[in-house]
């Protein structure tokens, strides 16, 4: 048990270090190592000797045994939010042979006064976390993203998205997956109408490339990627997700609209190849037409096949980007609605 109010307590069994308790605090408050620790504490005297009175010295510091004085650090330990004690402690469990020029000389015994203020508990790892503790602090992220989003600080928006989403990849387990990847998916299509707004066409496939590993008939996330690949001029892998988009969305008139466009603009693109082909091969028109379909084809298909694994987020680039939250606007890439 704890010592009840001016009962003494010596802290390491050798009469080195001995606390005397002035006033209790609160039970259950205890510090621990790695905590911080507010305190407010007073030199009374050294060597028996008194020191004037002085203005007590508030502190906020973290309890280690290898940061404080062992006497400070045992007495912290053993103190309560609110306690007030008195501690004695001998040379040998404060500042030793060597002192601590020029307050205290070598060979010191010490008379403190410490109040133990407040406890700060330090924080738990992530990945200790549980699936509720991880949902909200994602969320609470997601959250402050939308409000960015909405004032069209976008890259600003982007950045609690990101984190946003790296708090999530912190829980991957079979049990938490199902409950999270609704977040998961919303974090990062905002994420990816964020960077539709910035024109970071790169990091608007990685985004969606994320949403469709969770969710493989997402309608935003191939829309947004459809859109991104035509500003990277990849008109062919733009035409298939766009047509994605109208197939799990067929009431999206936006979607339809760019997908009729692309399919137009592709033709006139193969056209133009065929061509520009013929004029230099000589080739048939019905014979290359049908290699260069096949061709384009084929390498439409290899962006979608499926049980993609989910993309990592890029070390760079992303992060200066991250600054919105967006969801549905009139083109599927403006306001955030997740």
């Amino acid at each position: 048990m704890e010592p009840e109010e001016g009962v003494t307590k010596d802290l390491f069994s050798d009469g080195c270090a001995v606390k005397r308790r002035l006033v209790p605090g609160t039970p259950g408050t205890s510090p621990v190592e790695g905590d911080g620790v507010d305190v407010e504490y007073c030199l009374l005297s050294i060597n028996g000797n008194l020191l004037p009175d002085e203005p007590a010295t508030q502190a906020r510091l973290t309890l280690s045994a290898s940061d404080m004085i062992e006497g400070w650090w045992a007495c912290l330990c053993s103190m309560t939010v609110g306690e007030q004690a008195r501690l004695r402690v001998a040379p040998s469990r404060a500042y030793g042979d060597a002192g601590w020029p020029p307050r205290i000389p070598p060979h010191a015994t010490l008379d403190f006064r410490l109040t133990l203020q407040a406890v700060h508990r330090r924080p738990q790892p992530l990945q200790q976390r549980s699936t509720a503790e991880i949902a909200e602090l994602a969320g609470r992220a997601k959250t402050h993203g939308n409000d960015l989003f909405q004032k069209q600080r976008y890259a600003a928006a982007c950045k609690h998205y990101l984190r946003a989403s790296m708090i999530l990849d912190t829980k991957t387990d079979e049990a938490s997956s199902a409950e999270l990847k609704s977040l998961q998916i919303a974090v990062n299509n905002n994420m990816a109408a964020c960077h539709v707004k910035l024109q970071s066409h790169e990091n608007v496939l990685t985004c969606c490339g994320r949403v469709l590993a969770l969710d493989p008939k997402n309608a935003k996330a191939y829309y947004r990627r459809g859109l991104a690949h035509e500003r990277l001029n990849r008109l062919a892998e733009a035409e298939q997700d766009l047509a994605l988009a109208v197939q799990y969305a067929p009431d999206d008139h936006a979607a339809k609209k760019d997908h009729s466009r692309i399919t137009q603009l592709l033709q006139k693109k193969r056209e133009e190849e065929r061509e520009m082909c013929q004029r230099m091969l000589g080739t048939k028109s019905g014979q290359l037409s049908d290699k260069l379909d096949k061709m384009s084809r084929r390498k439409a298909k290899t962006t979608h096949k499926k049980d993609t694994p989910i993309p990592p987020l890029p070390p760079t680039g992303i992060q200066e980007l991250c600054e919105s939250d967006g969801e549905n606007s009139g083109e599927n890439t403006g306001k955030a609605s997740q």
